[in-house]
């Protein structure tokens, strides 16, 4: 969520808004979302617990990678701001995610052969995908949920390498209506390079490695504008 859509929905300043999120509740932005500036002594360790897990089961698994499925929500407007720093993504938290049925024939459409190798489930710890129903599904279709830690958006792909790119052709747009920012947005899908969401799993051992070195600390910059 963005400054200027609390700043909407409050009645409170930009300026304000910003004290308050950044002092009073000791918050940054990482990934275009806000998260704890300080992390209290568990999360740190869990980060560093969760990518030397997954780092070695890289090392270990020789299609680890290749079994991975990674997915997320964010929000689309009918206008998007030019400037970077402000409204990059949005996230839904109380809508369900779309798993079963839904989930199982995307896979067999995009990723031909992976339901065989055995589904490896990355996604961040939001509240629907954690949920008991969320949960119940994944272990009905088979699949293993990898472990993400908390407050961790620069170790999920869908945050540091796809929606800032699905967004950048947007930004300084209007759209009159949900037809016409759909046909954008499907336009991007089809013009985006070839291996351009491999390349986005690709980084995954990388940020593990980083993470481990800067010892838990956050790893702020998008891959894919390095």
């Amino acid at each position: 969520m963005t400054l200027r859509e609390l700043e909407e929905r409050v009645g409170i300043s930009k300026a304000t808004l910003h004290s308050i999120i950044t002092e009073d509740l000791e918050m940054s932005k990482v990934t275009a979302r806000w998260v704890p500036k300080l992390l209290s002594k568990e999360p740190k360790r869990e980060r560093v617990r969760v990518s030397k897990d997954l780092r070695s089961r890289y090392k270990a698994e020789v299609d680890f990678l290749d079994r991975i499925v990674t997915g997320d929500e964010t929000w689309f407007h009918y206008y998007e701001p030019e400037s970077k720093t402000q409204s990059k993504q949005w996230k839904r938290r109380d809508e369900p995610v779309p798993i079963k049925k839904e989930l199982r024939q995307a896979i067999k459409r995009e990723r031909r052969g992976k339901l065989t190798l055995g589904v490896l489930l990355q996604h961040d710890n939001a509240r629907p995908h954690v949920s008991s129903k969320t949960m119940i599904a994944i272990d009905d279709l088979g699949f293993e949920c990898l472990p993400h830690p908390p407050y961790s958006p620069d170790l999920a792909p869908s945050d540091y390498w796809l929606f800032g790119e699905m967004k950048r052709p947007l930004r300084g747009k209007r759209f009159e209506d949900f037809k016409r920012l759909e046909y954008e947005i499907k336009q991007w899908e089809k013009g985006s390079p070839k291996g351009f969401y491999t390349t986005g799993l690709e980084k995954l051992p990388e940020r593990w490695e980083r993470s481990i070195k800067i010892k838990w600390e956050f790893i702020e910059t998008f891959d894919n504008q390095l």
